[in-house]
């Protein structure tokens, strides 16, 4: 397990919320962090992730960024606890 986990733009297709969840539940180490930086072009999917990794226990925060490009989302996981704010 790992204490910190960083994610850039690592879901973008329909299975990935629930790949990326599982992942980031089972390999985050007891107190820690993991960061996702995306860009919300698909908010379904974005939301999915949220939703599954808020259902497994863990805390999400989520830090919305303004680009050029569009709207980034910078989510903020913490192991073991069972708050969801978004």
């Amino acid at each position: 397990s790992f204490p910190i986990i960083i994610g850039a733009d690592v879901c973008y297709e329909p299975s990935h919320p629930e790949l990326l969840s599982a992942t980031i539940t089972r390999r985050l180490a007891p107190g820690g962090t993991a960061y996702i930086m995306s860009a919300v072009r698909f908010p379904e999917l974005h939301a999915r992730l949220l939703t599954n990794l808020a259902a497994a226990g863990n805390a999400v925060a989520v830090k919305d960024v303004s680009s050029e490009e569009g709207p980034l989302a910078v989510s903020f996981i913490e192991e073991g606890s069972t708050q969801h704010s978004s």
